[in-house]
């Protein structure tokens, strides 16, 4: 992520026991932008670190196990959905797309390009329901969003 770091911020991971105690797993010194979406898999804390551009996971020590570029000119990891295993779909910038990103194999597994304004980033991807409907061919939502549809199939064929 290109940018100038401010002197004295931070980012962090933080792990609240179930008596409420707070502890700082990770953190992340003079960042330019906040890291984004963290979530539990296999015993890891996976999360888009913005600020290097890529997807990390680390163990409950805070130590990085695995991580993989998230491409982008500049990239801004954000969005984050749990495919299975240790594969994401993670959204980015410049261009403006969603990535499949195989963390066990530490590689970029496909990108699913979106159509959009250059300045736009991806900023949520959700797994939607068994049912659910797209809108009509041809519906207005709104005058910058548009609908992409990315299907990604399991490695049991679900």
């Amino acid at each position: 992520m290109a940018g100038t770091s401010l002197a004295g911020s931070s980012s962090a991971v933080v792990q609240v026991n179930e008596e409420g105690t707070p502890r700082v797993v990770h953190r992340s010194l003079d960042t330019r932008v906040p890291n984004h979406n963290v979530m539990r898999v296999d015993g890891l804390l996976v999360f888009n670190d913005t600020n290097a551009g890529c997807l990390r996971a680390i163990d409950d020590n805070g130590k990085a196990v695995r991580s993989v570029a998230v491409p982008g000119d500049p990239s801004f990891a954000r969005g984050l959905e749990h495919v299975d295993g240790l594969r994401f779909l993670v959204g980015s910038q410049h261009p403006l797309a969603t990535y499949l990103i195989d963390l066990d194999a530490q590689r970029l597994e496909n990108r699913f390009l979106l159509d959009g304004p250059p300045e736009e980033a991806v900023h949520g991807i959700a797994r939607l329901p068994t049912g659910f409907s797209p809108a009509p061919k041809g519906e207005v939502l709104s005058l910058r969003l548009r609908q992409a549809t990315v299907q990604v199939h399991s490695a049991s064929g679900e």
